[in-house]
């Protein structure tokens, strides 16, 4: 081969740094208007982007593992705010059943005694249950109340911090499965002190969490049971509702004791 069609085929084969560096946003000095003294001509400007986009690329596959983790870690705080929504609903119906019946027997007893005062006072404490089994309702977000509103503004979580917001929700649950007297801005305000317990300063390492699970106790009997007799889908359940601090107590045992007294034996 000649030396000229050598010189052809080198200068052929010569990068054109100009339309690659245009491609990735590079401009011409005169078109340049940032720092005169940080523009880059185009081969200068392409080499650095070669430099750097292999750290851009690892920085990227970090930042996207950590995002798939976290949509994942709130994907199961979710679901598990459902369901213990749903075990403290379950346990409150255990606890509803039981206090009819014992309302129950006692009309019974009057029945038979004749004590006409003792049943209507026995009739009156179970149309009470009644009503406050009838007004107990799972709270919506009350999104166009102001009262509401200006809890969300003064917490500063409310509907931003995931965890937070996944907590308060089956806090109020809790409450007004409990029966619970408080209405309004009184209510909410427990709920946002409660979460305040569940998420102490950094200082404070105690965790104690806001949800009783009902007086009523749970059903076939909890003498002698301890964690170790749970089967092994309630031990996934406990750990799940444990991890998410659904359960007072500052120790480990306390905090799954709580969820053994009660669960439903019966069902086991």
């Amino acid at each position: 081969m000649s030396e000229e069609g050598t010189q052809t085929t080198e200068k052929s084969q010569e990068r054109d740094y100009e339309a690659e560096a245009r491609e990735q946003g590079w401009v011409p000095k005169d078109d340049y208007k940032g720092d005169p003294e940080a523009w880059r001509d185009a081969r200068t400007f392409v080499k650095r982007g070669e430099e750097f986009l292999p750290v851009v690329k690892s920085q990227n596959r970090k930042l996207q593992k950590e995002l798939e983790e976290a949509k994942s870690e709130i994907a199961e705080m979710k679901a598990t705010a459902k369901e213990f929504q749903d075990y403290m609903s379950k346990t409150e119906k255990r606890a509803f059943d039981k206090a009819l019946k014992e309302i129950e027997a006692k009309q019974r007893k009057a029945a038979q005694d004749g004590d006409v005062t003792a049943f209507d006072e026995a009739q009156k404490d179970a149309e009470k249950l009644r009503k406050n089994q009838e007004e107990q309702v799972k709270p919506a977000e009350p999104k166009d109340d102001p009262v509401f509103k200006k809890w969300v503004e003064d917490t500063g979580w409310y509907g931003t911090d995931k965890k937070k917001t996944a907590q308060a929700e089956a806090i109020a649950s809790g409450l007004l499965a409990e029966q619970t007297a408080l209405r309004g801005r009184e209510l909410l305000d427990e709920v946002a002190k409660q979460v305040a317990e569940l998420n102490p300063e950094p200082k404070n390492t105690k965790r104690d969490a806001p949800p009783k699970v009902g007086s009523g106790g749970s059903k076939g009997g909890t003498a002698g049971k301890t964690y170790a007799d749970l089967p092994a889908e309630a031990k996934a359940t406990c750990d799940r509702f444990v991890r998410n601090g659904y359960f007072k107590g500052d120790t480990l045992e306390k905090q799954r004791a709580e969820y053994v007294k009660n669960f439903d034996w019966g069902a086991a």
